[in-house]
């Protein structure tokens, strides 16, 4: 084996502690209007867990330790709220509504910007999705918003997991392979 360039001042991998499931106190650090890729409009809302929460400053430490190998990382703590159909806009007045009762005073005035700051409690649970080895792995993420007055009766949301699809026999991809498992529990094993 040949010794690595650089070995003596290279800085090793750290770990994060994962995110706890369930309600966070979460801070808007900031917010902008996109268009999805599917021609939809969605308010995109970067958020970091706040001073008084558990794991106050996660994203922010998570962002300096990313730039340190890739000086263009993003943030990674983001919520999207889609608006303007009749669909979504139900939806955009309740995560709204929830800042609002987040933060007494505040006045919402169409203006995106002016959510920075704003508080809100965010209710994490678990996404299931195929790494790119057709893995199954879990992501934590916000699936929820809620007024912090409700964070101590917030439920963990169940996990969201992958639709499971038939795949005909013959050869198929790791993806199809694991698409064609059956959802077997715990107490269904013969052990």
């Amino acid at each position: 084996m040949e010794p690595i360039n650089g070995w003596n001042g290279l800085e090793e991998a750290g770990s994060f502690e994962k995110i706890e499931l369930g309600g966070h106190i979460c801070v808007i650090v900031g917010a902008r209007t996109e268009v999805s890729k599917s021609g939809n409009k969605m308010l995109v809302i970067a958020y970091d867990f706040a001073p008084e929460d558990k794991q106050q400053g996660y994203y922010d430490a998570m962002l300096a330790v990313d730039r340190k190998k890739d000086p263009n990382a993003k943030w990674r703590g983001t919520y999207y709220q889609g608006y303007g159909t009749e669909q979504s806009n139900p939806y955009f007045k309740a995560f709204i509504n929830r800042i609002l009762e987040s933060n007494p005073g505040y006045i919402w005035s169409w203006d995106e910007g002016s959510l920075k700051g704003k508080k809100f409690c965010g209710v994490f649970g678990r996404e299931e999705y195929l790494n790119d080895k057709g893995e199954s792995k879990f992501a934590t993420k916000c699936m929820y918003v809620r007024a912090i007055s409700e964070i101590d009766n917030v439920t963990i949301p169940e996990d969201k997991l992958l639709k499971k699809t038939s795949v005909p026999s013959g050869r198929f991809t790791p993806q199809q392979a694991y698409a064609s498992h059956l959802d077997i529990r715990d107490d269904d094993l013969p052990f």
